[in-house]
């Protein structure tokens, strides 16, 4: 007794990753380190003093202002090949430099574009509070390097991180779970 053998069906790969969607964060940013600091300051000696209501109108006051100097910059996630490429490019115009020992030497304008190109990439918008916002050119990106907080530019590569981080453990937790796991493969 022979079984016939289902006909396969074609899939049509280009087309699933053509409506292939990126992951999105937004961080907000603040630009004032005088204003972070003091907010900290005001916080902690808040805490220690909670009945104080001169450090809390103070402190409440210092976060109004800091809520409307806040900056909110959008993050995506971003195909590796676009990563690989722009590496590439860098590369090729930036090739290695070794010691007299054969150790690389370290390039700051080799690496000061690197980041600012794949920042560029995953950063998508930079919106300032009045809702006006940019969506960042190299230029751009690198002014926000050069003169931002330190702490301002963790948040925003923390978030790109993140993003990558938080998309393969949906991943991981999809492909384990039991309902998915469960199911038979539609060419069964």
């Amino acid at each position: 007794m022979s079984v016939d053998a289902p006909e396969p069906k074609l899939f049509d790969l280009k087309a699933a990753l053509s409506g292939r969607t990126f992951a999105t964060e937004t961080v907000t940013i603040f630009l004032d380190e005088d204003a972070m600091y003091n907010y900290a300051r005001i916080s902690q000696a808040s805490d220690l003093d909670p009945a104080s209501k001169e450090k809390a109108a103070e402190r409440d006051k210092l976060l109004k202002f800091l809520q409307a100097i806040a900056i909110k910059v959008t993050v995506r996630s971003v195909p590796q090949d676009q990563e690989e490429t722009i590496v590439q490019e860098l590369v090729e115009k930036y090739p290695p430099r070794y010691s007299a020992i054969g150790s690389e030497l370290p390039d700051r304008e080799a690496n000061a574009e690197l980041n600012a190109k794949l920042w560029q990439l995953h950063i998508v918008k930079i919106e300032a509070p009045d809702g006006s916002f940019i969506v960042p050119n190299e230029h751009d990106i690198r002014a926000l390097r050069d003169s931002a907080p330190r702490v301002a530019l963790e948040t925003i590569a923390r978030a790109i991180n993140e993003l990558n981080t938080k998309v393969r453990s949906g991943y991981d937790t999809a492909v384990q779970d039991p309902d998915f796991l469960s199911q038979p493969s539609p060419t069964e």
